[in-house]
């Protein structure tokens, strides 16, 4: 009778434990996905100007999408000013493409898991998407 109730005690005390371990676990997990997610949401919309309406587009993006390279440097120089009849500082911006690098490259490097991004990453719930399309809730997470 006492070993029953002591496993009893025993399981109420750990079991909240247990939860909260695999909680955290899994919240980890779910936060590395939606800060993915953010990334490519925040470097579509450097590119593009707008925000992805969907995964399949997001994903897309990072394969096929293009980063440019630029280079901007401050340059000043004296010119003469015909009003008032002296050299006087101009200041310009020279501004040069330096090239473009694939996105893929710049985010994620040798790393696929941008491809499985919009599938929550449970075990038993591999299948289920964050957010339905439908509603066009993708724009939420990068805000």
């Amino acid at each position: 009778m006492t070993t029953i109730f002591a496993s009893q005690i025993y399981s109420s005390i750990n079991g909240p434990i247990k939860f909260n371990k695999v909680k955290n676990e899994r919240y980890a997990i779910v936060i590395n996905r939606l800060k993915d997610i953010r990334i490519a949401q925040i470097a579509h919309k450097d590119v593009k100007g707008y925000y992805a309406n969907n995964f399949d587009d997001l994903v897309s993006f990072i394969d096929n999408g293009l980063f440019t390279l630029i280079e901007e440097k401050d340059s000043s120089y004296l010119a003469y000013d015909r009003v008032y009849r002296i050299d006087m500082l101009r200041e310009v911006r020279i501004v040069r493409e330096l090239g473009k690098v694939s996105v893929k490259d710049s985010l994620f490097k040798d790393n696929e898991s941008y491809k499985q991004m919009a599938f929550i990453p449970i075990k038993g719930k591999e299948d289920e998407r964050f957010l339905s399309e439908e509603k066009n809730e993708v724009q939420k997470i990068a805000k």
